[in-house]
């Protein structure tokens, strides 16, 4: 299963994020972010980080890419 994620740089969303690639039903988790998460992290295998300068504008491409996802963490 694969789920997308807003906000994994911040307190709840990082524990979100966390949590999401501890959990064995999901294979996959996409996080967009506005800046690197911790290199701890950011090498997960399950982990794709998707790098949005503005959360107000999304473009075409990143929301066709993930449309498959089971769900959003936002």
């Amino acid at each position: 299963m694969k789920m997308l994620i807003v906000g994994a740089s911040g307190m709840i969303g990082g524990e979100a994020l966390i949590q999401c690639l501890a959990h064995p039903s999901i294979s996959r988790v996409v996080a967009f972010v506005r800046r690197d998460l911790p290199a701890d992290i950011s090498g997960h295998p399950k982990l794709e980080c998707v790098l949005v300068k503005d959360f107000a504008v999304w473009s075409e491409d990143v929301l066709q890419t993930h449309a498959d996802a089971a769900g959003m963490i936002w």
